[in-house]
């Protein structure tokens, strides 16, 4: 199989609130991505009349209410998506860590946790990641070998692509903002955001979890990974 990954990470480092880094990955066959790419711009286009409107968690409001969620709704109904999520608390975040993630090793330890076992060794996988985070851009090769470094056995290793891309421009990477977002909410509280609220609502009521805790093992749909462990920047 060839796999289309879209990743997306969010940062809170205000250690006045409530802290919390949070890794996303939407998958989709590749052979589905067009189909459903296109199937995004169609529910756009009914409820705003605009199929390339950019959607993202951080201008989810009243204004584009309707279609965030009918898009999140849709997601849960499409067998082909699914989307997994590994989020390191505020408990856990190293006292030391900073915003440029890729000069930390735990960065690359927490990619693997996300990815690594996921990945298999007949299978291609062209991983999407956006230009909103220019530091992973330095980092590609060093992401690549992190996951590689799973398979020393005789088997050969997956194939892996690593694309840069601006989200406004993928349809499947902006439902992939939208849902790692909100699992960054759902650790940090409530806010005056009902748009938010409401969409945290419907994926803990679609997903059957929490989101504030680790998922079964045998989840596929959405899957979530919460770390405990507290690493030392090296």
């Amino acid at each position: 199989m060839e796999y289309n990954i879209y990743f997306r990470t969010y940062i809170d480092l205000n250690r006045q609130k409530a802290p919390v880094i949070v890794l996303g990955a939407l998958w989709c066959p590749h052979r589905n991505a067009g189909e459903m790419t296109n199937k995004i711009g169609e529910i756009k286009k009914q409820i705003i009349n605009n199929p390339n409107s950019v959607l993202g968690w951080t201008n989810a409001h009243e204004s584009n209410r309707k279609v965030i969620l009918s898009i999140v709704d849709w997601f849960f109904r499409k067998d082909c998506l699914q989307f997994n999520a590994f989020v390191v608390p505020g408990r856990a975040i190293p006292e030391n860590l900073t915003l440029d993630l890729h000069k930390h090793e735990c960065f690359f330890e927490w990619f693997n946790e996300l990815l690594g076992s996921s990945l298999k060794p007949v299978d291609k996988y062209h991983i999407y990641m956006s230009l909103k985070d220019p530091e992973l851009k330095e980092s590609t090769t060093k992401l690549k070998t992190v996951l590689l470094q799973n398979f020393t056995g005789p088997e050969l290793p997956p194939w892996i692509k690593i694309n840069h891309v601006y989200q406004n421009d993928i349809r499947l990477s902006q439902l992939s903002d939208v849902l790692t977002g909100a699992i960054s909410y759902s650790f940090k509280g409530p806010s005056a955001n009902q748009t938010k609220h409401d969409v945290v609502t419907m994926i803990r009521l679609k997903s059957g979890h929490t989101l504030l805790k680790n998922t079964p093992e045998s989840e596929t749909k959405f899957s979530l990974k919460v770390w405990e462990k507290k690493d030392k920047i090296l």
